[in-house]
């Protein structure tokens, strides 16, 4: 037994070499790992931290840090096989290598969504009190001698802008902090209210194709003003105007006006109060009331084919009526046409008297 013991052994660790050196070929040689001139970095002992692109001498601090050299920090990309244009990446927003900035890049070409967040939960656990399922938390941090204190140790933002979304350079929406918390513009950088919209653009509230509650801003207008829109090539409307008034049917407010409208009214009753007391026009049958003689009245007529006092046609066409003050002048036109009628009742009541005198004596002869 003891003979064959050492033979044995040599058969073992011969076999032992065969299988690391199949290991590294197949394995080792083959693996999907490729860092032209980088480092990976690993610490013996009970630390299990990795690092990538680290130099000799460095101590990767996390169980996984990648160190980027370069100015366009290219830190970090993911991507499948066979869509190798479409990527997940990490890298410096800044390009510059005093200063890093982490832009998480997601990239699709296939007409999908670029990058895609999801947070989720166990259905027992989906109560109020465990909170969102996304958090996004921003602080300010004190920085000592290079290093940023812990995070359970923060203050709180209150100058920076909390939130910016831009498209293509232009700001389309910011969240900034103030004493109640923080306050949320869309169209608008320095937003001074809890919500706060940039009508540049107009809103539209509906479904396309169907009718729709639409806030309009038109820059010919010449003032700020909110319009409510049933279609959005329409431009009827309610309009409010800054410093003019109610605009319907039309956003051009007419001077002097509370409310303008443009088109028919339809209404069951319209209370119009005189913008002075003791004009209306009782007066006409006051005592001392300068009535005019018919005759007067005839003569005037046709000479200016128009009531005295009434305004004419081409004044009406060009400025409009003021229907209270034109109500008040037709009654007045009515109360004297009343005296006029009055006066020509008596007289026939006269006429009829001294006619049925006539009558009476020429019967009595």
């Amino acid at each position: 037994m003891s003979k064959n013991l050492k033979p044995a052994k040599r058969l073992t660790l011969g076999a032992t070499a065969l299988v690391i050196f199949y290991v590294f070929t197949t394995h080792v040689a083959n693996a999907q790992l490729y860092t032209p001139g980088g480092i990976i970095s690993g610490l013996s002992g009970s630390t299990t931290n990795v690092g990538i692109g680290y130099i000799s001498g460095t101590t990767p601090a996390h169980l996984l840090h990648i160190m980027g050299g370069s100015e366009d920090g290219n830190l970090f990309r993911t991507s499948l096989s066979g869509t190798a244009t479409d990527f997940l990446e990490i890298k410096n927003a800044l390009g510059s290598s005093s200063q890093y900035v982490p832009l998480f890049w997601g990239h699709n070409e296939q007409g999908n969504a670029g990058l895609i967040i999801e947070g989720s939960c166990n259905v027992g656990q989906d109560i109020p009190a465990n909170g969102g399922l996304i958090n996004f938390t921003v602080d300010a941090y004190t920085t000592s001698a290079g290093v940023t204190t812990d995070p359970g140790t923060y203050n709180t933002v209150n100058q920076r802008h909390l939130f910016d979304w831009i498209n293509s350079s232009n700001l389309v929406m910011t969240m900034v902090p103030n004493s109640g918390g923080a306050t949320l513009g869309i169209g608008n950088s320095s937003p001074d209210t809890r919500f706060s919209l940039d009508l540049g653009g107009g809103l539209v509230l509906g479904t396309p194709g169907c009718n729709r509650l639409i806030f309009v801003t038109r820059a010919w207008v010449g003032s700020d003003f909110i319009g409510l829109e049933p279609t959005a090539a329409s431009t009827a409307g309610l309009y409010f105007v800054t410093g003019q008034g109610i605009g319907i049917g039309s956003s051009d407010v007419a001077a002097g006006a509370t409310l303008t409208v443009s088109g028919s009214l339809y209404a069951e009753a319209i209370k119009i109060e005189l913008p002075v007391s003791g004009i209306w026009p009782d007066y006409v049958f006051e005592n001392d009331y300068k009535l005019m003689p018919l005759k007067n009245l005839e003569t005037f007529v046709k000479e200016n084919k128009h009531l005295p006092n009434v305004p004419v046609s081409d004044s009406v066409e060009e400025n409009g009526i003021d229907v209270g003050a034109m109500q008040t002048l037709e009654m007045q036109k009515i109360e004297e046409l009343s005296l006029y009628i009055i006066q020509l009742h008596n007289e026939n009541e006269a006429l009829k008297a001294k006619l049925d005198k006539i009558e009476e004596s020429i019967n009595k002869n």
